[in-house]
């Protein structure tokens, strides 16, 4: 890796991690702005840099910097429900990374959105059943885990096309 790509993936690690600390109050749901600061990565970095950008803010994480949603940090995490999304954010950046620039853009968020939460439905139920004790019907999982976050995913991934149409070529 350069120097440019290290810097870059560096600054954007610090934007995902700024950006999941940040709380926009809605009703019924928390918003964060991480999946919009996942999706600009994922649109103005190289397949590499977006790679590198996600697993440094997961690796900050879990060696205890408060930067995961919520302020929370630590090896704990990796028991918490939301474990499964964390981990999802890696592959969802690169589908999204991969996609964006050779299809259909909303087709390409959509795949990275499918992706994420294929791998965190699955282990949101792990967790919630051997670390809680809550067993979840699959049709209460899905509605309250999935289908509720879909339309504030979807408008942090419209606005991060908004923004990424309006920025120069890539860094």
């Amino acid at each position: 890796m350069t120097i440019k790509d290290l810097t870059l993936s560096a600054l954007f690690a610090c934007f995902i991690a700024i950006g999941a600390l940040i709380t926009i109050p809605i009703p019924v749901i928390p918003f964060t702005l991480q999946v919009f600061a996942l999706s600009l990565t994922a649109v103005l970095l190289t397949r590499k840099q977006a790679f590198f950008a996600v697993i440094t803010y997961i690796l900050m994480g879990l060696l205890g910097l408060p930067i995961f949603s919520g302020g929370r940090g630590g090896l704990e995490i990796v028991a918490s429900p939301t474990f499964g999304f964390i981990l999802g954010f890696i592959p969802m950046v690169l589908v999204i990374n991969t996609l964006f620039h050779k299809i259909s853009k909303p087709i390409a968020f959509l795949c990275g959105s499918l992706v994420l939460y294929a791998i965190a439905l699955p282990i949101l139920y792990f967790n919630l059943k051997f670390n809680a004790g809550v067993t979840l019907p699959l049709s209460k999982l899905v509605v309250s885990y999935w289908l509720m976050f879909l339309p504030t995913d979807f408008i942090s991934m419209g606005l991060s096309y908004l923004v990424a149409k309006r920025m120069p070529k890539r860094f």
